[in-house]
């Protein structure tokens, strides 16, 4: 949590009534031609209302989205609150706005009817019958918690079983044991595109890692750290992330407590 509750914009105190509605940067967005409807918003509009109000705006048709985006808007404009406070990312209201209607858009594509259901991104097959075509990755964390080192571990395996790439790291100032699992996949990622491997499946016997990207749900703890895998990813061909149990991943164990333990003895 923040301890300093002022918005960051404009000084003033950050209630939800000024993030969305009040502050003048914000107001900068809604003053754009958004709906047919006039909208009125005064000093003592509250959010709760004019989100109620809503739903008879109409949009203009260039918007080329049949439901109101208001909400789609003050999600782009949290969105953009969070980027400005965790890492100083910067957006002008031209931006929030058009990054509201892309979402909106892919949204409503994404219901239309007589698509074919989605294919599971990564079906859960037995150990004997998993066919893979790209290297697979394993990686795997070591976390100390009196003192907050950990040590992470990774290797990766051709389909053919060869051992191509394996790597240590130490870091220290780690918060949890999920943080650590996070910063393994990281280096790994960044150790293989630094080897030129364009294909790879991420293997990691932490459920909720896995669960988290695959979601897209950020913890806050790992939130830049997952944010940093997301933009690697992008610099792959093709890339999957995959949960193995813990014995399936006792060499990337060893590695990860091998970096800790060889840099801090004791």
């Amino acid at each position: 949590m923040l301890t300093n509750i002022s918005c960051r914009r404009c000084g003033e105190l950050e209630t939800a009534d000024h993030i969305f509605l009040h502050c003048a940067f914000t107001r900068r967005i809604w003053s754009a031609s958004i709906w047919r409807n006039e909208f009125i918003l005064t000093d003592t509009s509250t959010l709760a209302t004019i989100f109620l109000e809503s739903a008879n705006y109409i949009n203009l048709p260039p918007l080329g989205i049949k439901e109101t985006i208001f909400p789609w808007i003050c999600w782009a404009i949290w969105t953009a609150r969070n980027y400005l406070i965790f890492e100083n990312r910067n957006f002008e209201p031209t931006d929030i706005l058009s990054k509201a209607i892309a979402n909106a858009r892919e949204w409503n594509a994404s219901q239309l009817p007589g698509l074919d259901p989605p294919i599971a991104r990564n079906p859960r097959l037995p150990p004997t019958l998993t066919i893979t075509t790209e290297p697979a990755c394993f990686t795997d964390a070591a976390w100390h918690s009196s003192t907050n080192r950990a040590g992470c571990g990774w290797y990766i395996l051709t389909p053919e079983k060869t051992i191509t790439l394996q790597g240590t790291r130490m870091f220290e100032h780690i918060s949890s044991p999920l943080m650590a699992e996070a910063l393994a996949i990281r280096s790994a990622l960044l150790h293989a595109l630094d080897a030129g491997i364009t294909l790879i499946c991420i293997k990691s016997d932490c459920q909720a890692l896995i669960n988290a990207l695959s979601s897209k749900y950020h913890s806050a703890d790992i939130y830049g750290i997952i944010r940093d895998i997301e933009a690697l990813s992008y610099r792959f061909s093709r890339i999957s992330f995959s949960f193995i149990p813990r014995s399936q991943n006792s060499m990337a164990d060893t590695l990860a407590k091998s970096a800790m333990y060889s840099a801090f003895p004791n």
